[in-house]
């Protein structure tokens, strides 16, 4: 995770009433504060969309020891509570314990402060004289500083490329002296040269930094009081005659920072303008296309969105039954997996490989075909229910009918497949998916994305009733496909596909997590990635074993793929996103759309 990625996060958990950096430039670290801010830098040149979407922003263009000479804490802050702040300035050891010195008199106890650049990669990038290219200064110092003459802190340092970050909780805003016995040390401390080198070496071989994603769990933030959860900001918008604009001057700024992030390797930043902009219903069809585009040029492998994923290749038999579709289901301790659905014609099902373990060697097994109507079956996801039996979701579509399709729930009996409970037929063949989800009080099937629409099937008469319709994201729109559900802390989690077309008639497909609260309404969704083929993964089907999660992908249409995941890794991948009518912190886990209001478990 990058280390503005870091910030990111720490934004989104903790939405601090005022956020203070020291060290603006450019404003990559402003542009991420949807809170009231306060930023220091005598030659501060920040873009014009990185002071959008806060209170206000007070910015100082002076050096640090002028600002906290010059003014006052309380009038500076109005009242409020400074709860973050990022120390990025002039990068000399005795200048940022000066600066950590005065934003502990300014903090409280609850305030996190991060201090980039102590976690130089070689000695010459940690020279205290300044020279070109990759500088961090002698910065690292601060760590074993504070280890030896401020135990009372909590440090924890990160490694998030690049050049690290120490991330600093249990301020004491009372304590003082610490910026003069720095000066003091500063004295004695050998200058750049054969001796200064060693210390670096050494330090580097002795320090033990820790993941991104490991500090923020153990740090377990909690929502500030004054937020009102997780959100992205929107841009700015007018209204006329009741309809809400969105001006060029507002878009035409994070448009352009979509395309430059990419060739500045920026790719955190361009992920988030490509979010904040699809994330808008007011944007230009255009517009919104050529941000569909931009946004692929942001996936990456899977294994750097999700740390530690492993996966391996199934087999499959070149029998012409069309591309595997693996999707995967856990029943105690067995994980099984669907392969692949019948042909045209051929009826239901074509193969499960049963596993003694997650991802151990499987034994394919063949369960003959039955027919279902002659339809053909596709986007099989099996689940279990509470008794035990295995059950599918699936898509059924009659030859000849091209407008409409049906999705359906059977049940492996006794002797095979029983005959499917069907819903429909519907315009679109559920183009957006048929997902099951079981929960605590039975099976639940999303029909659709945006909205966000949720089903539940009463067996006794094999009916399916609407049971939610959430309004969603705008970026939801283009989801498709989709796995099965599995609950995870604060809701469910789901894998989805999107698919981008360029003008030279190519398109490319990626996948995506999105994560669904307790009420059924997009709350989190990962970065686009892909597994083993750029722009031709998919994504198939999802299970849970403990804090295991098991994925299928399809690569290229003929490989069929496993992988292995931890639900944590996954869940530090989220970000927070918007929908219309999202619930608030405190208020019930449901928001009325269209009449429908039923809350759900």
């Amino acid at each position: 995770m990058y280390y503005l990625a870091l910030l990111a996060r720490l934004h989104d958990i903790l939405i601090p009433d005022i956020y203070l950096e020291i060290g603006t430039q450019a404003g990559d670290s402003l542009a991420l504060s949807r809170s009231r801010t306060i930023a220091i830098d005598p030659d501060p040149r920040p873009r014009a969309e990185t002071v959008l979407n806060k209170p206000w922003l007070k910015l100082y263009a002076t050096t640090s020891d002028r600002f906290f000479a010059e003014h006052d804490r309380e009038a500076t802050l109005e009242g409020g509570s400074l709860d973050l702040a990022f120390i990025d300035g002039l990068h000399e050891f005795a200048q940022v314990m000066r600066d950590l010195e005065n934003v502990e008199r300014w903090a409280h106890p609850g305030t996190i402060v991060v201090i980039h650049d102590v976690l130089p990669e070689v000695p010459y990038q940690a020279t205290r004289v300044f020279h070109e290219g990759r500088w961090t200064g002698d910065v690292w110092r601060v760590v074993p500083f504070l280890q030896e003459h401020r135990s009372d802190l909590k440090c924890q340092l990160v490694n998030a490329p690049n050049s690290g970050v120490l991330v600093v909780t249990g301020l004491d805003p009372s304590h003082a002296g610490m910026a003069d016995l720095a000066v003091a040390h500063d004295r004695s401390f050998p200058p750049d040269g054969e001796e200064y080198s060693r210390l670096v070496n050494a330090w580097l071989q002795e320090a033990q930094p820790v993941r991104p994603e490991d500090a923020l769990r153990a740090m377990n933030i909690q929502p500030s009081s004054h937020g009102q959860g997780i959100s992205m900001a929107r841009l700015e918008s007018t209204v006329h005659r009741g309809m809400r604009i969105l001006p060029e001057s507002s878009w035409k700024p994070v448009f352009q920072r979509s395309i430059d992030a990419f060739y500045e390797g920026n790719t955190d930043e361009g992920i988030a303008a490509c979010l904040a902009l699809l994330n808008e219903p007011g944007l230009p069809a255009e517009i919104r296309e050529l941000t569909y585009r931009n946004q692929t040029f942001y996936a990456r492998p899977l294994d750097e969105v999700i740390p530690g994923a492993q996966w391996r290749t199934l087999p499959t038999k070149p029998d012409g039954n069309g591309p595997p579709d693996p999707s995967p289901a856990i029943y105690g301790e067995r994980l099984i997996v669907l392969l692949r659905a019948g042909a045209p014609d051929a009826g239901a099902y074509d193969a499960f490989p049963w596993f003694d373990g997650a991802l151990a060697k499987p034994e394919l097994i063949t369960i003959p075909n039955e027919p279902v109507n002659r339809d053909r079956v596709s986007e099989v996801r099996p689940f279990f229910t509470e008794d035990g039996a295995l059950h599918v979701a699936a898509l059924f579509h009659t030859p000849g009918e091209n407008e409409a399709g049906r999705a359906g729930v059977m049940r492996f009996g006794e002797e095979g497949w029983d005959a499917p409970w069907l819903l429909g037929p519907r315009a679109g063949q559920f183009r957006q998916g048929w997902s099951p989800l079981v929960t605590d009080v039975g099976p639940r099937f999303v029909a659709w994305w945006e909205p966000t629409e949720v089903f539940h099937l009463d067996s006794a008469t094999g009916e399916f009733e609407r049971l939610a319709l959430r309004m969603a994201p705008h970026i939801a729109e283009r989801f498709q496909g989709g796995s099965q559900g599995v609950a995870v802390p604060g809701g469910y989690l789901f894998l989805v596909n999107e698919t981008a077309a360029f003008d030279d008639g190519n398109e490319v497909s990626f996948c995506r997590f999105v994560r669904l609260g307790a009420g059924f309404q997009i709350t989190h969704l990962s970065p686009q990635f892909y597994l083993a083929a750029r722009g031709k993964d998919a994504g198939s089907g999802l299970a849970r074993h403990d804090d295991r999660l098991i994925a299928g992908f399809t690569s290229g249409g003929t490989t069929a793929l496993l992988t292995a995941l931890d639900v944590h890794a996954v869940l530090d991948a989220l970000t927070g996103i918007d929908a219309p009518g999202k619930p608030a912190s405190g208020s019930p886990a449901w928001t009325p759309l269209l009449g429908y209001d039923v809350p759900v478990s």
